[in-house]
């Protein structure tokens, strides 16, 4: 791909608002498949001579992705946009983002936006748990620091989970099964698909940890 590559782990939400907002017309979602390069298991060949033999097998998709082209921002911002069905969280590299992998694009600079809102650790729309799970800085796990040493600076007066890098803006963290990771602060956006716009909550990312050797966001 030769495109900036978007993690979303799930979009799922934001196409079905956009579904409402359309209904007087389709929205078609333009996803394409990349295969890595060096990956023989996983071209289409391969794929289609295991299913005709009859062999029951379950999805191989290590070395393949689904991605859909997105713009995010007013004016517009174009990503490659990688799908995941793990949850709902939109993550989108920021431009200062300092481990986000290579891009021919440029990354989302929120400055150029006129409809870049960010979401304050004290807001009622920051619901996320300093207590929980998805707290943790990306920092920490790296660094194997005790977490409740960061307690102080995560949480709002209101245990809202602030973001480690701004501690004003709400934080937002995920991990992912091939160990990658990326945290960052939630923004309310605009964000265009399949013809369709809408406003939705995505995660600006500051930082990121690759899975299986390799940077989440690289192209």
């Amino acid at each position: 791909c030769q495109d900036s590559m978007v993690r979303a782990r799930s979009i799922v939400a934001l196409l079905l608002a956009l579904a409402v907002v359309q209904a007087a017309k389709p929205v078609v979602l333009p996803f394409e498949r990349a295969f890595a390069k060096n990956a023989g298991k996983g071209t289409p060949n391969a794929a289609t001579r295991r299913l005709l033999s009859g062999t029951p097998t379950g999805l191989y998709d290590a070395h393949s992705l689904f991605y859909a082209e997105i713009t995010v921002g007013t004016p517009a911002q174009r990503f490659r946009m990688q799908l995941d069905t793990g949850s709902s969280t939109l993550f989108v590299p920021k431009d200062t983002c300092e481990e986000c992998g290579a891009h021919a694009d440029s990354l989302y600079n929120p400055s150029l936006s006129s409809t870049y809102d960010p979401i304050s650790c004290s807001s009622s729309e920051c619901s996320g748990s300093c207590q929980s799970d998805q707290c943790w800085p990306l920092q920490a796990m790296i660094q194997g620091d005790d977490f409740f040493h960061f307690m102080e600076r995560l949480c709002s007066s209101s245990s809202s989970c602030c973001s480690y890098l701004y501690p004003k803006m709400c934080g937002s963290y995920a991990t992912y099964g091939d160990g990658s990771g990326a945290e960052g602060y939630l923004a309310k956006e605009t964000i265009s698909i399949g013809g369709a716009s809408g406003t939705a909550i995505c995660t600006v990312t500051m930082a990121e940890l690759g899975g299986n050797g390799q940077g989440q966001f690289e192209p």
